[in-house]
């Protein structure tokens, strides 16, 4: 949650650094924070991808392949024009954490802080998805306790937490 910017640290600070290890300024605008239990709007699955900016809805389709919910979204009567409805939960938990982190990716955040947010993704979507990501220009810490000496290998560091 400090990481996040949800909380604020009492004592010490909290500085982020790039690949390079240049010390990087991450502003809240910048920062996209993907939750293990993501919410969703009550719109459709494209636009709670792009966050209803219009100029976005070409890319989409794009974006939601690099995250692997093809099969799922071909499931969807009418694909990713289907509306969420939030008190039924026409999504399952896989799902929604998909649409997030194709969110995430489109809308550009320079740093991508995701805590367990494919713990309802099988291990074979949760590979793809990972390299798909890491792709990408941001910087991803991505918090999680169910990953593969393989995925754990896709990253550049491991920091290990105990208490």
């Amino acid at each position: 949650m400090i990481l996040a910017g949800e909380l604020q640290a009492t004592t010490g600070k909290i500085v982020f650094y790039d690949h390079d290890g240049h010390e990087i300024k991450v502003s809240p605008q910048a920062l996209h924070y993907v939750p293990q239990d993501p919410v969703l709007f009550p719109a459709s699955i494209s636009d709670n991808v792009t966050m209803f900016k219009s100029e976005l809805d070409g890319q989409v389709d794009e974006y939601l392949q690099k995250v692997d919910p093809s099969k799922d979204i071909a499931k969807f009567p009418k694909g990713k024009e289907t509306i969420i409805n939030v008190e039924k939960q026409n999504v399952s938990g896989g799902q929604r954490q998909k649409i997030v982190l194709a969110r995430a990716e489109l809308n550009r955040s320079s740093f991508i802080l995701i805590d367990e947010a494919t713990a309802s993704v099988d291990r074979d979507s949760t590979k793809r998805i990972l390299r798909n990501l890491l792709d990408c220009k941001a910087t991803i810490v991505f918090i999680g306790h169910n990953f593969t000496d393989e995925m754990v290998n896709m990253f550049d560091r491991q920091i290990v937490l105990t208490k």
